[in-house]
């Protein structure tokens, strides 16, 4: 059984997720298409704050918290990250906004979490393990070896800080949603660093269901239930039956998804919410891999319909 205080930050991680603008995709596509920043920015204080929580949790209990390993930098991480960011791309969604999204009624982002739970159907079976390298630690201190929790808590005390201080100006729930993802998510991770809804289907796929398994799972669970309860209680739930024509983009940018996460290792809301706030350079690499890929692919896709326009 999960405990307690990890089922409570899963339910306020979800109910949060939908209030906030925290999807890579929607955040990137904001900046190629409008040449805003600002949601990208939000994702930084939603890193900021997951930063601030993992390393006060680490401070105020030593050795209970594991802080992320610093995996040596090789191709997994960069190639990951290009999996990630055309798995996303095509779904027109990443791993956190998919969920909410699906939590706000688009039944369509369903068939992403059967392409995720498809894909690591088999990855469990070790066909994915037979050529892709597993990522090994660092023997040398890396930026999060090299950095001690109380200098981690001083980095990432800016961005929170800027984050806070913009709520206090705007009193926007939006900012104030992103503040409780980073601190919901830094908490979840911080002593339960293996837990992501993706890889709750991982588990789930290597044992033969029970109830005893279901309820390792409870955070995931309570993730999404809070996700949905948030929904409908912010009016935002809008039942919306998936277009057949959408379905393969769906299916296969989850499947990409959950590829290019185990490649890494780790999905984008691992990447923010674990590796990026305990100054991993696999995990910065590898979401900026993701960002890069997803913008030149919203780049020549709009360079393209530049075309047909002008055909």
């Amino acid at each position: 059984m999960a405990e307690p205080y990890s089922i409570v930050a899963g339910a306020v991680l979800g109910g949060a997720l939908v209030r906030a603008n925290s999807c890579t995709v929607a955040a990137t596509q904001r900046l190629v298409e409008g040449g805003r920043a600002d949601w990208l920015v939000g994702i930084v204080i939603v890193i900021g704050w997951a930063g601030v929580t993992l390393s006060s949790v680490a401070l105020a209990l030593p050795g209970l918290v594991e802080m992320p390993p610093d995996f040596v930098l090789a191709w997994n991480a960069v190639a990951g990250g290009v999996v990630l960011g055309l798995g996303a791309a095509v779904n027109r969604g990443c791993f956190l906004g998919s969920l909410a999204q699906f939590a706000r009624g688009h039944l369509g982002y369903g068939l992403t979490l059967v392409g995720i739970g498809a894909a690591m159907a088999i990855l469990a079976t070790g066909w994915f393990s037979s050529w892709a390298p597993d990522a090994v630690p660092r023997t040398d201190p890396g930026l999060g070896q090299a950095t001690s929790i109380s200098a981690n808590f001083a980095i990432f005390l800016l961005p929170s800080l800027y984050g806070a201080w913009r709520w206090w100006r705007r009193r926007s729930a939006t900012l104030l949603a992103l503040i409780f993802v980073g601190i919901s998510g830094g908490a979840i991770y911080a002593c339960n660093p293996a837990w992501s809804y993706a890889g709750s289907f991982f588990r789930l796929s290597q044992s033969r269901p029970s109830l005893s398994s279901i309820s390792a799972e409870a955070p995931a669970i309570a993730l999404l239930l809070g996700a949905l309860a948030s929904a409908m209680t912010a009016h935002r739930f809008n039942l919306q039956v998936p277009r057949w024509r959408a379905a393969p983009a769906h299916l296969g940018g989850g499947f990409l998804m959950a590829v290019g996460a185990q490649i890494i290792p780790g999905g984008n809301d691992t990447l923010m919410l674990w590796a990026i706030p305990g100054l991993t350079l696999y995990g910065v690499t590898a979401y900026a891999a993701m960002i890069v890929t997803i913008a030149a692919l919203l780049m020549a896709r709009r360079a393209s319909g530049a075309r047909r326009s002008l055909a």
